[in-house]
């Protein structure tokens, strides 16, 4: 006599694919944790990039100034822009706009150039008469950095 099988899954069964599926979730629940996980440090690395950037192209400017206009006294106080003369004798400003942009504006040629985005704070200050000390914030989500320089100009004398 042949015992014909009904139609359906056995309880062995039932249970090794629930097992299966089991470890399927898992499975993509770690991988959208390290996926969102690696997709914050190239947030925090692209961020700190940018401030990088910014500090690079700031020092090139004010390195190569040569006479710096505001702040025009030496002393321990911070503004919240920096002018100065370019090696071509313009006028260049430094400042944070109202779209939290680092930005730079030639007053001379009428140019305009945003440098850095997410900024929360400029400051600046003269150390000495050819010595300027600028800190730049910025945020994005939920990180922030902070960088500080301090740069010597380099068409002046001490």
């Amino acid at each position: 006599m042949t015992t014909r099988r009904r139609p359906g899954f056995s309880l062995p069964e039932i249970l090794i694919g629930l097992a299966l599926f089991g470890i399927l979730l898992v499975a993509m629940r770690v991988f959208f944790f390290w996926n969102r996980s690696a997709i914050n440090s190239m947030e925090k690395t692209n961020l700190a990039a940018k401030l990088r950037n910014s500090s690079i192209i700031l020092n090139r400017s004010l390195a190569l100034a040569t006479e710096f206009l505001y702040p025009a006294t030496i002393g321990p106080d911070y503004v919240h822009q920096i002018i100065f003369r370019n090696r071509d004798n313009h006028i260049v400003g430094i400042f944070l706009n109202d779209k939290n942009t680092l930005s730079m504006y030639n007053y001379s040629t009428d140019e305009f150039r945003d440098i850095t985005p997410f900024t929360i704070g400029f400051k600046g200050r003269r150390v000495k008469q050819n010595l300027m000390e600028y800190q730049i914030d910025i945020k994005k989500d939920q990180f922030q950095f902070s960088i500080q320089n301090q740069l010597s100009t380099c068409n002046t004398l001490p």
